[in-house]
């Protein structure tokens, strides 16, 4: 019978007379968030990515959280930012301390481009592209749909960040439908190994 390893302990506070927690509310600009992002990962005692993920029940991937953490985009959900301070030990406290800040960001961009700026060579998801990564994880087992329609869903994301056009986010797709039914397979040949007497 296999036994799970227990989640480790809440972050210990800072001793008497020291306050090292990140302040998210100090960030001036977006690499500035995310720097003290990877920065409370350090100081709530920097769990492992497994670890964090089964933290927040998987609710993001591992390597989506190693994602976010390495990125110096805005995520696109306050909803990423949320788990991923969670899944780092993080009380409520915390979570509305890094959502607030994301809110400061995200409201100042769109903002912007509701004024006109930024808004020429904005690159956008085409929506067809997202439809097929939506069909290409049918073929996975239930179990894995969801963080691999989170995975999908960030990536295609960070290539419109970089500047991926229409045809370059269709290829991408067409390319995770493609290998849909192999990924399936690899998936499931160890679960029925583990269920095997």
């Amino acid at each position: 019978m296999s036994t799970v390893d227990p989640l480790p302990a809440p972050p210990l506070e800072d001793a008497d007379g020291y306050d090292l927690r990140p302040d998210p509310l100090g960030a001036t600009t977006v690499a500035d968030l995310m720097e003290c992002m990877r920065q409370y990962h350090i100081w709530a005692g920097k769990r492992g990515l497994r670890v964090m993920a089964r933290h927040i029940e998987q609710q993001l991937s591992p390597q989506t959280l190693s994602n976010l953490l390495k990125s110096d985009q805005l995520p696109r959900q306050a909803e990423q930012v949320r788990l991923l301070i969670e899944a780092c030990g993080g009380n409520d406290e915390d979570q509305r301390r890094f959502v607030t800040a994301w809110r400061r960001f995200m409201i100042a961009r769109v903002s912007e481009l509701d004024g006109g700026r930024e808004r020429r060579g904005v690159r956008r998801v085409v929506p067809s592209a997202a439809g097929l990564l939506a069909v290409a994880v049918r073929p996975l087992p239930v179990a894995d749909r969801t963080r691999y329609a989170e995975e999908y869903r960030s990536e295609l994301w960070e290539l419109t960040q970089s500047g991926a056009g229409r045809w370059r986010q269709l290829r991408y797709a067409l390319r995770q439908l493609r290998s849909s039914l192999s990924v399936g397979f690899a998936l499931r040949s160890p679960r029925r190994r583990g269920a095997a007497p």
